[in-house]
């Protein structure tokens, strides 16, 4: 076995030397060790640390790179095929923690990212041999012993001809494309037990990997290949270069004499699980990696141009759209959480406040209107299927009758009216649309909201948002902005709709939360849909006229505030 000797770092710049009366300089220094631990801030979770360490392995060219997780055994192994590093190389990244080192020896952009494991673990190793050498070494970062080094720091290291063996229980998993030769392994053992800094949430992990890196694994074509042990269960998951999966929208480029060149290049984010959450990034014209859109909103908040970018910024969080933005000459700072505060960032910034007037603003309402009617219909379709499980046809049947026969004015079966006055319980006139009935699917059945209306029973006066309906009798919900209209609710006794005013202010009060649709607040409007549906079918038992129904709706209008306060919004 080799030798193990060890690489040294040195402060730049530390002198020491007798102090002459009436002048001279004072020796200082910097504790090493706790430097280090210091640095190692920067990345506070594991799953941080090894964000960084396949972030080194892209920099270092990789095509494939593995990552290995056994949180049981408490280790982790990463292993990349990129061009490996030599002992000068290696040596230049460890006297530049802290420092950008932006030349071919690169470990990452920045040296510090070096020791982002250092204080996650007991024992952290990095072993490579760069492409066409004969020898390549191990490094040993011990936390204590770093810890405990003050005036210099010293990383014991040997020489080796060939990588260690990847932990056993992963060996199974290196097929295919991650069957190939590695130049670099990096492993971490006992790691700390603190669940704050070493959980690792799989799905969080892969979702953070193709957000922070996609762009530069779609250039470069790289494949990040995940597998996480817990709890005695192994998930696999193989990450392709695929940064944004959603329709694009146009792109739309400045340039502004600070900035330089911008363009903004988004797409509509696709629903995942019921959700749209996108991600945006800012970065620069040429980079690979870039900053979230929530931490350049948090840098931008703590500055004095807030109140230009703010909408801008509400606007590319708001998880409708992901893509990038890309800027000419703004600066990373070296956290990677933020950009230089300068000309260039303030450049940014006013051309994000244009984009948002000219583009954004139309952009966002166009989604928000979209993702309202989407979530109104599944509301709507859910509790209509509650409900139509509740209630015998006959009963179902007080809400709307059938639509008459298309081939004929023979009344439809199960109308005992014996015509279509809309004054008679139930009754239906005209072609049948808007007919109630059974839950459906959204497809073909919902209508969006074009339809303006005035006057007349059961008439809104507004706009309708979204529509639920099914078959040709039974209940429908209508989603209706109604202006000037100071009810809850409306009932068309025609068509069987149940018109729900989406600007009343109880409705509201459920509908959101701090501006956000939660899914405690799908729970109210569903609770008060359902409730407000069996109050109006015992009503319709009494007077099955509309204007008898018009004159006793004050029976149902009475209890909405109490059964809100009581019953609702209370429920836990």
């Amino acid at each position: 076995m080799s030798p193990v000797a060890s690489t040294t770092a040195k402060p730049s710049g530390q002198t020491a030397g007798t102090v002459q009366a009436g002048s001279g300089s004072s020796p200082a220094g910097v504790h090493q060790g706790n430097a280090v631990m210091n640095y190692d801030n920067r990345y506070p979770t594991v799953r941080a640390a090894v964000k960084e360490m396949i972030q080194n392995g892209i920099d270092q060219g990789a095509k494939v790179v593995f990552v290995g997780i056994d949180l049981d055994k408490r280790q982790i192994v990463i292993l990349d095929n990129g061009k490996g590093t030599t002992m000068s190389g290696f040596n230049k990244a460890l006297l530049n923690i802290g420092n950008s080192i932006k030349n071919e020896d690169q470990l990452g952009e920045f040296g510090m990212g070096l020791v982002a494991p250092v204080d996650k673990c007991a024992l952290y190793t990095f072993s490579s041999l760069a492409r066409r050498a004969k020898k390549g070494h191990t490094w040993f970062f011990r936390e204590e012993e770093v810890r405990a080094q003050h005036e210099t720091l010293t990383i014991p290291w040997k020489s080796i001809h060939k990588l260690p063996q990847p932990p056993m229980q992963f060996r199974g998993d290196l097929s295919g494309h991650f069957g190939t030769r590695y130049q670099t392994m990096i492993k971490m053992a006992h790691l700390v037990k603190d669940r704050h800094v070493s959980s690792i949430d799989l799905d969080v992990l892969v979702s953070e990997v193709r957000m922070n890196f996609g762009i530069a694994m779609q250039r470069k074509g790289v494949e990040v290949r995940v597998v996480l042990i817990k709890d005695g269960n192994k998930e696999v998951r193989d990450i392709e270069p695929q940064p944004f999966q959603g329709d694009p929208l146009e792109v739309i480029e400045y340039n502004d004499p600070s900035a330089g060149k911008v363009s903004i290049e988004l797409y509509r984010a696709p629903q995942q699980s019921g959700t749209r959450s996108g991600k945006v990034q800012v970065m620069r014209q040429k980079g690979d990696f870039g900053v979230t859109m929530t931490a350049f909103a948090k840098q931008a908040r703590s500055g004095t141009f807030w109140e230009f970018v703010s909408d801008a910024t509400t606007v590319l969080s708001s998880g409708f759209f992901e893509g990038c933005i890309r800027c000419e000459s703004i600066t990373l700072r070296d956290d990677r959480e933020s950009y230089e505060y300068n000309e260039p960032l303030h450049g940014l910034y006013s051309v994000l406040s244009t984009w948002y007037e000219e583009h954004g603003q139309e952009l966002f309402e166009e989604e928000q209107e979209d993702h309202d009617r989407t979530r109104y219909e599944d509301l709507g379709n859910e509790s209509l299927q509650r409900l139509r499980e509740q209630f015998p046809d006959a009963d179902w049947k007080r809400f709307g009758s059938p639509t008459p026969d298309r081939e004929g004015d023979e009344t439809a079966e199960g109308d005992t009216s014996g015509s279509n006055d809309g004054d008679k319980p139930g009754a239906r006139g005209g072609d049948g649309t808007g007919a109630g009935g059974e839950p459906s699917d959204r497809d073909g059945e919902a209508n969006k909201p074009t339809k303006k209306r005035s006057g007349g029973p059961g008439e809104t006066g507004g706009t309708q948002r979204a529509k639920v309906s099914g078959s040709s009798q039974g209940l429908s919900f209508s989603y209706d902005e109604m202006p000037g209209n100071a009810h809850l609710w409306e009932f068309d006794i025609v068509t069987g709709t149940l018109h729900l005013n989406i600007r009343h202010p109880d409705w509201a009060r459920l509908d959101e939360t701090k501006g956000k649709h939660t899914p405690r607040n799908d729970r109210w409007v569903m609770h008060l849909q359902e409730w407000l549906a069996l109050e109006l079918l015992t009503l319709l038992a009494h007077f099955p006229t509309a204007a008898e129904l018009d004159t006793y709706r004050t029976l149902i209008d009475g209890k909405i505030k109490p059964t809100i306060d009581l019953h609702i919004v209370a429920k836990r």
